[in-house]
């Protein structure tokens, strides 16, 4: 391509080093005199594209990258808008009532949690009790027999 102009674009016609572009941002002034390289530019070339003119290619390419520019201007501008502390701050108190909502919830249940653990064991260290009152009741007697 060099030196030749080749038409992509709807006609826009770019040089073989430097692509003019022209943004439109929904009703706000455009940007103007924005260049990029051709060079910055990836056309990828296999079977399936083989068949396209390299200028198909490249407007393609640089369509490609309209897009991607467009959409980092105005994920730019929407983020700007999203991270201010009137907007940040309602969700970070709606996060924080949920965090405190389920640590309430964890906290009531936290008895019923540890009698369900700790029923089995408890109910053993019972039955063991018994069993030793027994025993020493059946000690004591039999110490009483023999003095």
């Amino acid at each position: 391509m060099g030196g030749e102009s080749v038409k992509v674009c709807g006609g826009t016609e770019i040089s073989d080093q430097r692509v003019p572009r022209k943004i439109q941002l929904s009703g706000e002034r455009e940007l103007r005199d924005v260049g990029v390289n051709v060079s910055q530019l990836q056309v990828h070339v296999d079977e399936e594209t083989a068949g396209e003119s390299v200028e198909d290619q490249v407007s393609t390419a640089i369509s490609t990258f309209h897009c991607a520019e467009y959409v980092r201007i105005m994920a730019q501008k929407f983020l700007a808008k999203a991270a201010t502390f009137e907007a940040l701050k309602p969700l970070v108190e709606a996060q924080l009532k949920l965090a405190i909502n389920t640590l309430n919830d964890l906290q009531a249940r936290i008895p019923m949690l540890v009698e369900a653990r700790y029923k089995p064991y408890r109910d053993k260290c019972e039955c063991l009790r018994s069993e030793l009152a027994s025993f020493g009741s059946m000690e004591i007697r039999r110490c009483t027999r023999l003095s």
